[in-house]
């Protein structure tokens, strides 16, 4: 790799870390960028009927670019994000669509002119659904902000071409982190396909402003997609991927058994650098040179090949005239299964394609440098993204042209679990390999599954959330062998009418998350939540549908939410947020260039009614303190505008002693944030809800009235309570506030765990003051879970507020991950019953 493109990777890698795929001829047409938003509204409001606006697809031997007319019009697929007015090149075997309208689709801050969905036919129908989020192109990451998107070819010639024009705007996520100058050229790009090829070519146009030869230009393309695929670049495949890497092809593969989503691969005519930051994934072109006359960069994208649509076809489909012939790979899998693929290796085992199995059979072009075949599975054993070994048996020879029999033999683990009257249970299965060099986690939302796994000696550790039992056992799994885990749950701590909820979590719209929406909904009921926020960075994910999709919709409930990730002001999740596909981030705020108290008034204007929350306040460049130089004490309230903060939060943790020190101070000054807890989960095998919030509602359908209320206990594993009553009978539960009562006052706190989960010290804060701070790691097991209550008495002669606090002790259960904090909101007492409560002096 090149010393300038081993900055320009830094340059991406550490922006990121601060911002935690249609017949007959049609006119040219082109779309004023500046006015699509109104051609849009026109395209849907007067199309005709639904069943009936797309025009039959294209026929073999033709290609055609057209504006998309109406909903039925448009690719499906729940990252679809083609709009009425939208253009899209097609042929009979794919189609590509581009933005045309001033606004991206992933984030905010993207511009039209950007390929936003690209897709599979098969006589005509949509095979599986789009992965494609979409493909950014940038110039010294500055971004072509359209004036035109046009088409110059409609297909009636041999090639249908869309072009784009306009000017150069700096990247706001680049920008944000390290200013960078405009380059001093013109930048144009074009879209070409034609007639019965899955490959779109993407043509970059760079040209000096000045006479004679112009600057080096960075090129960058920038490209996010959803978890239905997964990065694999040949020679270091899909599992465990460098930072960066060099090659000419990156290859997109399904990640998860029983997908119909289409392998897709992106080549250029040289090797590049690739990037690999979770989400985003960037092709670099460092310092190409412009000369006097311009000069043109081409990348193709592959959607499937022209013989079939796994990565192999597609790879092939991007080879260039000239190009050293490819060797057929073919034969059986004996012991095939839903989910199986075929890889090739190289002579040192670097995996260099992956060709599908179908009812048994390969027949795939792959590298003259394969020396073997090996059967993998995809996903994780339970048909979603996963890393570790996936080899299904041992790899054979490779001859070209001759018949290969494999073997697939992976060990399957039945997993059966039911609560004591014989009902279902959802469930989180960890594994760990008795060599411990491999961990795995599954999930079901059904009580009952089947999963995956290399033979050899595993740990199991199978449980329901911290409020239930747990169960354990070592089982030695043989190859093609089926053993079976069976195990009775029951709920060991009673939590009455408050219910777990998950308030910041990440999923595959997030640009550093893979992790699949519809994992998600089966890990949150495997941990016994009755809901979550869907929080991704700057992008408002449409939860409905994609929970709607999933079939849990009565079962779960999951607010469609954002996580506005400055890069100077902190992090914020803001929901409910209706999500709007005209706008980039489907509507996201927009923070770039704002100072703190316009962030928090376009937050609150995001969610009126809703709930704004300050994330992770102190934990590194994401902290919002220490942005705005925060003291208890002094800041201005006006910059303090926020319903609720995350006192504990799943990755900053380690920060909880002083958020909580942050918050009690704000107490101390009648401020009122409710105190939260939330995992922040980013990858797929991280829990959820731990930690999380648990809320008392008073009616149904009232979780966020009841958040904003204070009714909430923010814990990462126990169950914690205060509770104050007065001399006649009077009660204050968390959140309330006890007006006028009569003394003395009773505090009672009660702390429970189940036994797999370890205790440390309780301890009661009572306006600041610390009234008891307890050793209990050594209380008893009784029924299956530790107790601890204790009763203090206080006067009733002034304003109080009244925390409990469980600081954890002894490292919990590896699963667990996070340690055992617990966080109880404040109980209030109003002394004087002047609707008031101000802090006990000290």
């Amino acid at each position: 790799m090149t010393r300038g493109a081993v900055r320009w990777s830094l340059l991406l890698l550490v922006a990121v870390a601060l911002w935690p795929g249609c017949g007959g001829a049609t006119d040219a047409a082109d779309v004023d960028a500046a006015g699509a938003d109104t051609a849009l509204t026109d395209a849907a409001d007067t199309a005709v009927d639904a069943a009936s606006c797309a025009p039959a697809p294209p026929a073999p031997g033709t290609v055609r670019a057209r504006p998309l007319e109406c909903a039925a019009d448009l690719p499906h697929g729940l990252h679809a994000a083609a709009l009425p007015g939208d253009l899209v090149l097609e042929n009979a075997v794919s189609r590509f669509v581009v933005r045309a309208g001033p606004q991206g689709y992933a984030l905010p801050g993207l511009p039209g002119g950007h390929l936003i969905d690209a897709v599979r036919l098969e006589a005509g129908v949509q095979r599986g659904a789009d992965s494609l989020r979409e493909l950014a192109l940038t110039a010294d990451f500055w971004l072509l902000v359209p004036d035109r998107v046009e088409i110059t070819d409609d297909g009636s010639e041999g090639a249908a071409r869309v072009r784009v024009e306009g000017h150069l705007a700096g990247f706001p996520l680049i920008q944000s982190v390290l200013p960078l100058p405009a380059p001093d050229v013109d930048v144009a790009h074009e879209y070409v396909l034609v007639p019965d090829s899955p490959v779109l070519e993407i043509r970059t146009r760079l040209s000096p402003r000045e006479a004679g030869p112009g600057p080096g230009v960075l090129l960058a393309d920038v490209s996010l997609w959803g978890a239905d695929v997964r990065l694999f670049i040949p020679g270091l495949g899909a599992d465990a991927l460098p930072t960066s890497a060099s090659g000419a092809v990156l290859g997109l593969t399904p990640s998860r058994a029983g997908s119909d989503t289409p392998a897709c691969a992106i080549a250029t005519e040289a090797p590049r650098t690739l990037v690999d930051a979770s989400g985003i994934k960037a092709f670099l072109f460092p310092d190409t040179p412009v000369p006097a006359g311009g000069v043109t960069v081409v990348r193709r994208l592959a959607v499937g090949g022209t013989q079939g649509t796994d990565l192999a076809h597609a790879m092939a489909a991007l080879d260039l005239p000239g190009a050293p012939p490819r060797a057929r790979a073919l034969g059986v899998v004996q012991g095939a299964f839903a989910g199986l693929e075929v890889e090739a290796l190289d002579d040192a085992g670097h995996p260099l394609t992956r060709c599908a199995v179908e009812a048994g059979r390969f027949d795939c072009p792959v590298p003259q440098a394969t020396a073997a075949l090996v059967p993998r599975w995809l996903g994780d054993g339970d048909g979603d993204v996963g890393l570790g070994d996936q080899r299904a048996g041992e790899a054979a020879p490779f001859t070209p042209d001759a018949e290969t029999t494999l073997t697939a033999a992976p060990a399957r683990l039945e997993v059966q679990v039911d609560d004591p009257v014989g009902q279902p249970v959802p469930f989180r299965l960890d594994a760990w390999s008795s060599a411990g060099d491999d961990r795995r986690t599954f999930v079901s939302a059904d009580g009952a599954a089947t999963f995956l796994l290399p033979p050899g000696s595993w740990q199991l550790w199978l449980h329901h959330g911290p409020r239930w039992s747990e169960a354990t056992e070592t089982l030695t799994l043989a190859p093609g062998a089926t053993a079976r885990f069976e195990a009775t749950l029951r709920r060991v701590v009673d939590t009455g009418p408050w219910v777990a909820v998950d308030l910041h979590v990440h999923a595959e719209d997030s640009t550093d998350s893979e992790a699949a929406n519809t994992h998600r909904f089966a890990a949150a009921l495997a941990e016994d939540l009755v809901g979550y926020v869907a929080t991704d960075h700057d992008f408002v994910t449409d939860a409905a549908a994609w929970l709607g999709a999933s079939g849990l919709a009565d079962r779960l409930e999951v607010a469609a939410g954002v996580e506005v990730s400055t890069t100077a002001l902190g992090h914020f999740n803001v929901w409910p947020v209706a999500p709007d596909p005209t706008l980039a981030g489907q509507g996201a705020p927009d923070w770039d260039g704002l100072d703190a108290p316009g962030l928090l008034a376009r937050l609150r204007a995001a969610a009126p009614t809703g709930v704004v929350q300050l994330n992770h306040p102190r934990f590194g460049g994401a902290s919002y303190f220490d942005a705005i130089g925060f003291d208890p004490a002094t800041t201005d309230p006006a910059l303090l505008a926020f319903d609720a903060m995350e006192l504990i939060n799943g990755i900053g943790h380690t920060d909880t002693p002083e958020v909580l020190a942050d918050w009690t101070g704000l107490l101390d000054r009648g401020l009122r944030i409710t105190g939260t807890g939330a995992s922040d989960v980013h990858g797929q095998g991280e829990p959820m809800g731990l930690p999380g919030t648990l809320v008392r509602p008073e009616t149904d359908g009232d979780v966020w009235e009841a958040l904003r209320a204070g009714r909430a206990v923010a814990s990462a594993g126990p169950w914690l309570t205060v509770e104050l009553s007065d001399a006649q009978g009077a009660t204050g539960r968390i959140g309330d506030t006890l007006v006028a009562p009569a003394g003395p006052l009773l505090l009672t706190a009660a702390l429970e765990a189940p036994d797999w989960l370890s205790l440390g010290r309780l301890r009661v804060l009572v306006s600041g003051e610390t009234l008891l701070d307890e050793d209990v790691s050594a209380e008893p097991v009784v029924d299956g879970r530790r107790r601890v209550m204790r009763t203090l008495s206080l006067p009733a002669d002034a304003d109080a507020w009244c925390v409990a606090v469980h600081l954890p002790g002894d490292t919990p259960r590896p699963g667990l991950r996070r340690p055992p904090w617990a966080v109880t909101n404040p109980v209030f007492v109003d002394a004087d019953g002047d609707g008031h409560v101000l802090p006990r002096p000290r």
